[in-house]
């Protein structure tokens, strides 16, 4: 019975934990922490059977399942530090000169994608090419040919994207073209980082958006622009 309770016990605090880490991860962004967390989990449990005593034998079932759900207590608890970490370390705005580096190492790749995209009369591109959306149908995101393009057009931009390091492409209304290059938080929280084309000179632009939102006027938007080079500009909103 003792066996059980300690099993049962340690079932209610890993449950808790499981949830605590989940959110952390989903919050957080991290496209490293969605497979990192449950492989934290599972490795973390592993090693838990194998070490954990079973006591003199016979081993009855009862310390079977109370080593089990011990295993699983330690995986969920290494796994909601796993996912805490990696929340801290994608909560980093990552620093001007590592944008203008990453535009100025594919700046080719940027050119051809925001004429590919302007071109296309493609208001949103999704996942590396896998979804599209138009200016006529605001929110609706659709396969590669049913927003009109072909197989090949799409594999371009997976292509591309991929070489980027772009998860996301948006064309606004205004002409300018914004690639997502960091991403952190909540649809109500965090921030967003992007590598920006725009004809006219964009508003609010700062010297650099390191050290925003601290950097930001009193009173002032809670997006900025700094110059990268001619036409490019860094762009983050918190």
């Amino acid at each position: 019975m003792k066996h059980l309770l300690v099993a049962a016990l340690a079932g209610l605090l890993a449950l808790p934990l499981f949830l605590v880490g989940a959110f952390i991860v989903i919050a957080s962004g991290s496209s490293s922490a969605l497979w990192l967390f449950p492989v934290v989990i599972l490795v973390v449990f592993a090693a838990g059977l194998k070490w954990l005593p079973a006591g003199p034998p016979p081993i009855g079932p009862a310390i079977r399942i109370r080593n089990g759900m011990g295993a699983l207590l330690l995986g969920c608890l290494a796994g909601a530090f796993a996912a805490f970490f990696l929340n801290l370390l994608a909560a980093r705005l990552p620093a001007q000169k590592e944008i203008a580096a990453a535009l100025a190492a594919h700046r080719a790749d940027f050119e051809a994608l925001r004429e590919m995209a302007t071109t296309d009369g493609i208001e949103a591109t999704i996942d590396f090419g896998s979804s599209f959306s138009r200016p006529t149908e605001p929110g609706i995101f659709k396969r590669p040919r049913e927003a009109g393009l072909s197989d090949e057009r799409a594999s371009r931009y997976r292509e591309l994207m991929t070489t980027v390091d772009c998860p996301r492409i948006d064309v606004w209304p205004d002409g300018s073209v914004h690639f997502l290059v960091k991403a952190w938080g909540t649809a109500w929280s965090g921030f967003r980082v992007a590598i920006t084309w725009s004809a006219a000179e964009p508003s609010p632009l700062l010297p650099t958006i390191d050290g925003f939102p601290g950097t930001r006027p009193k009173g002032g938007a809670n997006h900025a622009y700094s110059r990268l080079d001619g036409s490019w500009y860094a762009y983050v909103i918190w």
